[in-house]
């Protein structure tokens, strides 16, 4: 736009030096035609921005949206993830739970025939005092 001024001011000024010369309107039609030429170069510098401004705008939503899309993979992945360790760490608990309970089941087992065992004995000593007492008291008077 300043270069436009400029021109149009520089024109202006060959057009009144021109005024005192005897080839003025030669020069004012040369001046006239660079003021054109000068404009319709800031119209096209003008335009050629628009687009370019356009171009990079465009340019910068298409990474925005990429970069949006993306993160949404990203969050979608880690949450899967997470989901999945989640449900890993709920799988060790309730193996961990179900061989306790099963550890406790044989312990239970294993001690319940120890008594079994026990009482078994006890009970042969006992028939076996028994019949010591009876033929004991057999023999005496």
């Amino acid at each position: 736009m300043n270069h436009k001024l400029t021109l149009l001011l520089a024109a202006s000024a060959l057009a009144l030096a021109a005024c005192n010369n005897p080839t003025a309107e030669q020069r004012a039609n040369e001046a006239a035609a660079h003021a054109d030429a000068a404009g319709d170069q800031a119209a096209a510098a003008a335009r050629d921005a628009g687009a370019a401004t356009e171009a990079a705008a465009s340019e910068a939503a298409a990474r925005t949206e990429a970069a949006a899309e993306n993160a949404a993979a990203n969050t979608e992945a880690a949450a899967a993830e997470a989901a999945a360790r989640t449900d890993a760490a709920a799988a060790d608990v309730r193996r961990g739970y179900e061989e306790g309970k099963a550890a406790a089941a044989d312990a239970i087992a294993s001690g319940a025939q120890r008594v079994q065992e026990g009482a078994q004995r006890v009970q042969e000593e006992m028939e076996q005092e028994r019949a010591e007492a009876e033929e004991t008291a057999r023999r005496q008077p």
